[in-house]
């Protein structure tokens, strides 16, 4: 056999040198973050040729899918040479065997090499490895590294791991970690790399390949994309993003950072009310013509009186007092739970020193309008970033499903709960593991089969809970007897729904009787619960009832709304016969028309799902457990249902419910700005005279309380 030289007929290009060094400098962990077409897998190819010939062992190629294996690194054709990848990095010559199958190959000094996906690791057999490669890791399974680490960590191994980033997932965790480990000593390598750098497209190339990105994608997410490709940003392009590119510009202009907290200015707030997954507020000051955002909160299964006390502490600690409490419209109507009271009247009845300023319903839209609201207000907003961290992310994360029978992004948001890729879910097939169902597949519902409306990875995390084996994140709900529950709540007294249960298939047969969709007729039955009964366990056969009763109710007030609005439309046709013989002949056809659309347009009938927060003590979630290592979370959602069946690692079919109220919260703040403009600029005006000492302290308490009496004449009709 001819003299080989490794690496064989290659030399680093100028970029790519700084990290060669490193790696032939026995350099054992490799962080590199770097634009499309940099030569990253060329550039760990060839090192992994020359170490497998320094030390005898096995080496690993992880791809992010083992599908993925051979069609992007074992077949693939490197275009500057006509040879595949694989040849250019290990020549026949210094190969004993190539196992075309398995993607393998054995050297002749014993080391051996293999193509793997970082989704089937744990299935690999055989001599452990004393060198890794992870490309593209931000697609990777995280816990692959969790599971090989300690392996390299033995027998003094290295890993390196190559990508362009897919947002602030676990990759930019590890970049976050490997340039801190860096700065401090050589035994990690960090380089992120931008186009700048790597000259790979000249700047006539890159503003076609955003005009082209641009017309396919939009503006926003187009740039986003093109950012986060050719430029390494992690600011993730996430698609059908509804204000991503409000934040992103947000960003930009400085506008998220620290936000001043103005003491002489009121506080006011913006909500979104859940019963059973998250109520949210954001809190806001309304100062010379910005909206300054300078706090945030979300929790669940709280009642009325947490958020009253909270309220309270929020402001003692911070030294602030309160304008307006803008709550949705869902807080106006009465529920049989609080004794007739809506949850406006109950705030009310705990605010009777003031000192929670005062409370108001925002002006109602449909979700598209305050959508369009919203992403209005945003400019002018300024969001303090310590404090409302975690609502920035998820106003950037809301975004529309794609429909891939239309080939377009739907009308209708996206609410991500999520599972871990192992779960499975019952279809109409059987058991499938939730990362293989995709729309085409029916899943099983009390109800019977319906169809999957979405199906997928919908991000990367590392906050998992696991209950009965089913790992999920923490807001994933759970039907239990005492009604939606999130898996970070969960109790040990809990009694879940199994499809096990003859209670729950009558349940399933009643909403069908009914014509009622399984989530909705659930939600409908908890607004029934009185609060005093919502934290015990209930029986089928109560909820079965509470059901019955809340449509009885419902049809009731159908039939008094009817009646009314029939003996008043007589009346009126009556009138109208006695002045003109044009009147109408069958005056009860006109009638039961009129009649028909007061039931269904009447808020009286309507019933929006939501009521007052349950009472809910601070759970604790025994036999429940956090996971580690950031890893793709999976989300259904499923028509008409709304619900679905996991299984649990005793074999029983739990039912969850599909997969924020962080972007309905901020559409209420949005709407609340609009109705109330006139009082803020109002307010700034008399805040200056205050500031300038033309008026007195005393005299801006009287005009203030003035603003409020006139606001409140002007909202008296909501």
């Amino acid at each position: 056999m001819s003299d080989i030289q490794l690496p064989f007929q290659w030399t680093p290009r100028p970029y790519q040198r700084k990290l060669w060094n490193y790696l032939s400098n026995h350099g054992r962990r490799a962080v590199t973050c770097w634009p499309r077409r940099s030569g990253k897998d060329e550039t760990f190819l060839h090192h992994t040729a020359c170490s497998a010939h320094e030390r005898v062992g096995s080496y690993w190629y992880l791809l992010p899918e083992y599908s993925q294996a051979r069609k992007s690194m074992w077949d693939a054709v490197n275009p500057h040479t006509g040879k595949r990848r694989i040849d250019d990095a290990f020549p026949p010559e210094i190969r004993k065997t190539t196992r075309e199958n398995e993607m393998s190959i054995t050297f002749h000094n014993g080391s051996t090499f293999q193509l793997v996906g970082s989704d089937n690791f744990n299935s690999l057999v055989g001599s452990p490895p004393v060198g890794l490669v992870f490309s593209e890791y931000a697609l990777s399974n995280p816990s692959s590294w969790a599971y090989l680490q300690p392996i390299l960590e033995e027998n003094n191994g290295w890993v390196g791991f190559n990508s362009t980033p897919r947002g602030k997932n676990h990759f930019k965790n590890l970049c976050d970690y490997a340039e801190k480990a860096a700065a401090r000593d050589d035994r990690w390598f960090y380089e992120l790399l931008t186009n700048d750098d790597t000259k790979v497209f000249n700047e006539e190339q890159l503003v076609e390949i955003l005009a082209s990105l641009q017309a396919v994608h939009g503006d926003a997410f187009g740039r986003s994309f093109w950012l986060q490709e050719y430029f390494c940003s992690f600011d993730a392009a996430i698609p059908g993003s509804i204000w991503g590119d409000c934040i992103d510009a947000a960003q930009q202009t400085g506008r998220i950072g620290k936000v001043p907290l103005e003491l002489n200015y009121p506080v006011h707030t913006g909500w979104d009310l859940g019963r059973t997954d998250d109520t949210v507020i954001w809190f806001y000051q309304v100062c010379m013509g910005e909206i300054r955002i300078i706090d945030y909160h979300a929790s669940n299964m709280k009642d009325i009186p947490f958020y009253a006390d909270l309220l309270r502490s929020k402001s003692k600690e911070r030294g602030f007092t309160y304008g307006t409490q803008w709550l949705p419209h869902d807080a106006r109507p009465r529920t049989l739970a609080a004794g007739g009271k809506s949850i406006f009247q109950q705030f009310n009845d705990l605010n009777k020193d003031g000192a929670m300023g005062r409370f108001a319903i925002a002006s109602r839209l449909d979700r598209e309008e305050g959508i369009q609201a919203a992403r209005a207000t945003m400019r002018k907003c300024w969001f303090d970033e310590e404090y409302c961290g975690d609502g920035i992310e998820a106003l950037r994360h809301y975004h529309r499903t794609w429909d891939e029978e239309k080939k377009t992004f739907s009308t209708e948001p996206v609410h991500d709960w999520c599972f871990s890729a192992e779960t499975l879910v019952l279809t109409s097939d059987g058991w499938v593991p939730i990362s293989d169902v995709s729309v085409h597949n029916e899943v099983v519902t009390p109800c019977g089969n319906r169809r999957i409306v979405r199906s997928g990875i919908v991000r990367m995390t590392d906050k998992w809970t696991t209950t009965k084996g089913i790992r999920s994140t923490p807001e994933h709900r759970f039907f239990t007897k005492r009604g939606l529950v999130m898996a970070a709540n969960l109790q040990s007294t809990d009694e879940f729904w199994t499809r096990e249960d003859s209670g729950l298939r009558v349940l399933g047969s009643l909403c069908v009787a009914l014509r009622s969709g399984f989530m909705a007729a659930i939600t409908l039955a908890t607004q029934e619960g009185a609060e005093s009964k919502a934290e015990r366990q209930s029986s089928y056969t109560e909820w079965c009832m509470r059901l019955c009763m809340e449509k009885f109710r419902q049809g009731v007030r159908s039939i008094t709304s009817t009646m009314t609005h029939t003996i008043i439309t007589r009346k009126i046709l009556r009138l109208c016969h006695a002045f003109s013989t044009e009147a109408s002949t069958n005056p009860f056809q006109d009638t039961n028309a009129y009649a028909g659309y007061a039931v269904r347009h009447s808020v009286v009938t309507k019933n929006s799902g939501k009521g007052a927060a349950r009472n809910a003590s601070e759970p604790t979630t025994p036999g429940s457990r956090e996971s580690e290592g950031s890893e793709p979370a999976y989300s259904l959602t499923v028509d008409s249902d709304e619900c679905y069946f996991v299984r649990g690692n005793d074999g029983r079919a739990y039912l969850v419910a599909n997969s924020s109220h962080t972007s309905d919260a901020f559409r209420t703040l949005a709407l609340s700005w609009r109705s109330a403009k006139e009082e803020y600029e109002a307010q700034d005006t008399t805040i200056r005279q205050l500031l300038s000492g033309s008026i007195g302290a005393q005299t801006f308490g009287s005009l203030k309380k003035e603003h409020f009496r006139k606001a409140e004449e002007r909202r008296q009709g909501f």
